[in-house]
């Protein structure tokens, strides 16, 4: 399953939604380091340390919305049956990455044999640097959407149009629980934003 930009942009949830938005841009800069901004970032885990304490506390809060919630819920549909068949066939990337595996054996065959003419070994050399480096992008750039995909799938219910309760309905305990996982949920968003900028720059 590959989720576009538009289908995050339909979850209801402005916090999720955002936090899902940078998670993918996170991934994708991992292959796009920027030095200069490295050497400003201390720690660079910081990031995901971050990611992983606001997706848990996200996910408390959803789980406290709904316990809340009057009457049954109706059994959240698994969005999670992509077969592996979707996985492996009809990607580019895969394509790419295929034909970089030939390329590298061929590279391989021609070393073992020795060859003469060192200008073509250099050449060679520098056409595989920059196919390893194409080759890699592009992992960075399916890990991203492979990530988006799960969060979205993870974080569904989060995403549906009746995420938002009705204050009346509950009970004051679930109010004040509520209230407590809502500001909790904003400081570990906030945090994960800071940590973002520190290691990997302007979100804009």
């Amino acid at each position: 399953m590959v989720i576009s930009i538009a289908e995050i942009l339909k979850c209801s949830d402005i916090i999720t939604r955002r936090a899902i938005e940078k998670r993918g841009r996170q991934i994708n800069l991992k292959c796009l380091e920027n030095k200069k901004q490295l050497e400003k970032c201390k720690n660079h885990t910081a990031a995901d340390i971050a990611w992983k304490n606001f997706e848990q506390i996200n996910e408390n809060y959803f789980t406290a919305l709904d316990s809340c919630k009057e009457g049954k819920r109706k059994k959240r549909q698994c969005g999670c049956s992509s077969s592996s068949s979707n996985l492996h066939h009809d990607d580019p990337n895969l394509n790419h990455g295929l034909k970089y595996s030939k390329k590298l054996e061929n590279r391989v065959r021609r070393n073992v044999h020795g060859s003469s003419d060192d200008k073509n070994d250099q050449e060679a050399n520098n056409d595989y640097s920059k196919d390893f480096m194409r080759f890699k992008r592009n992992e960075c750039l399916k890990d991203s959407r492979q990530e988006k995909t799960r969060l979205l799938e993870k974080f569904a219910r989060s995403c549906k149009p009746d995420t938002v309760y009705d204050r009346d309905k509950v009970s004051e305990t679930c109010k004040d629980n509520l209230s407590k996982l809502s500001k909790e949920r904003h400081k570990a968003y906030s945090n994960y934003v800071t940590s973002f900028r520190v290691c990997y720059g302007s979100l804009n």
